[in-house]
């Protein structure tokens, strides 16, 4: 006999049009979910994180600056001559990192509620494997999923209607990418 919980994701797996592994992929997913808003508060603020970053952005700008001139001197210098050339690959690099980074965490207006965005990629990826298209953020249907999904995975009640940003995150992010593809797998 299926528990309480079971029985939620079963009901939302239904209400979208999924099956029995539908509803074992939002049970799995719901463990990650309460896992993302008990990190939150141990995470440091997205505002931190992004200055960080571009601090550090900057001084491989700095850097690569002071290896170029550098370069110019040590040119005639044979143990010398591919020292910068190494070093400024590396700067590169970590440059091309803090950009990555930068990318995949964005700007935030407000603090938003952390597992929300995920909660929505996973109600949008779940969708899309049955339906072959995410859902759009004005999709009332796939709101009131949301909702219910984020209730079945142990939170309190949202004020409807509220889910149309968090569906547009989830559709935008890159964040959650392994999401669509652990699905994909059956995993």
């Amino acid at each position: 006999m299926l528990d309480q919980s079971q029985d939620n994701f079963a009901a939302i797996a239904k209400k979208m049009g999924g099956d029995k592994r539908h509803a074992a992929i939002l049970q799995s997913f719901s463990a990650h979910i309460k896992t993302e808003i008990t990190n939150a508060s141990f995470d440091p603020s997205n505002l931190k994180v992004r200055n960080a970053l571009k601090k550090l952005r900057k001084e491989c700008s700095r850097f690569a600056i002071a290896l170029k001139a550098l370069d110019k001197i040590l040119l005639e210098l044979p143990p010398f001559e591919n020292i910068t050339s190494k070093a400024f690959s590396d700067v590169e690099g970590v440059a091309a990192l803090c950009d990555q980074a930068l990318e995949i965490n964005p700007p935030r207006r407000g603090k938003p509620k952390p597992g929300m965005v995920m909660c929505a990629s996973v109600i949008c990826e779940v969708w899309a494997s049955i339906h072959r298209r995410l859902p759009s953020h004005n999709n009332l249907n796939a709101q009131d999923l949301c909702e219910e999904y984020w209730i079945a995975c142990g939170q309190s009640a949202r004020t409807p209607g509220r889910w149309e940003h968090h569906i547009t995150q989830a559709r935008r992010t890159k964040r959650y990418k392994w999401i669509g593809q652990k699905i994909a797998e059956g995993k």
